[in-house]
């Protein structure tokens, strides 16, 4: 069974434009800590924007898992916040083929969990027909999304069907949401932008 992390109650505390946000309100606006075999874990969440009004916030307030939840299967809930209509945005693909499209938001989202020589992600699913995508209104609100792991290295299946590799050994780990593009405001030239979301992982033994 895919274990989900815990979702804290309340609204998350929303951060916008190049300001650090730090903790979420699912994390209670403060360090959640979770006590697993005489260590604290603290879950930090980091939501960082160049494109104002927009961010990603993860939902987690739990953060540490076993090898054997990893394996198992675990979904870290996130979300995409649009405080406003922002218009004259161009998303752009961060995988290796160019095969990255827009999901409800209008951005087109990476998610990589990175640490040491470990690495989980899709960033190579083979190539794709590069068409850049015309400027779209971002609308504002909430879009839900999920990281969704079973405790593996792979990068990708290419256009090979390349297999997933060896699990994650213990450690610490940081997962990783992100948007790229560019954004064109009041008549002036495209300027590039980056929205990312934040969040340490740690496995135990």
């Amino acid at each position: 069974m895919t274990r989900r992390a815990h979702v804290g109650s309340g609204s998350p505390r929303r951060f916008f434009g190049i300001a650090l946000a730090l903790l979420g309100a699912a994390c209670g606006q403060a360090e959640s800590d979770r006590e697993r075999g005489g260590d604290t874990v603290a879950c930090q969440p980091v939501a960082i924007s160049t494109l104002p009004g927009v961010s990603i916030h993860f939902l987690a307030s739990d953060c540490a898992f076993t090898l054997a939840e990893a394996a198992a299967g675990i979904t870290v809930d996130y979300e995409v916040v649009i405080e406003s209509d922002v218009p004259g945005v161009v998303p752009e693909p961060q995988d290796a083929g160019g095969c990255e499209t827009p999901g409800p938001s209008g951005l087109i989202l990476h998610e990589v969990l990175t640490g040491g020589a470990q690495q989980y992600c899709l960033c190579d699913v083979g190539l794709c027909a590069v068409n850049p995508l015309p400027p779209v209104t971002l609308g504002a609100g909430t879009s839900p999304g999920a990281f969704v792991w079973h405790g593996e290295n792979w990068t990708g299946p290419s256009d090979y069907g390349a297999p997933k590799g060896a699990q994650f050994p213990a450690g610490s780990y940081e997962l990783t949401v992100s948007a790229t593009g560019t954004v064109t405001t009041a008549g002036g030239p495209p300027q590039s932008f980056d929205a990312s979301g934040r969040l340490p992982l740690t496995l135990t033994p």
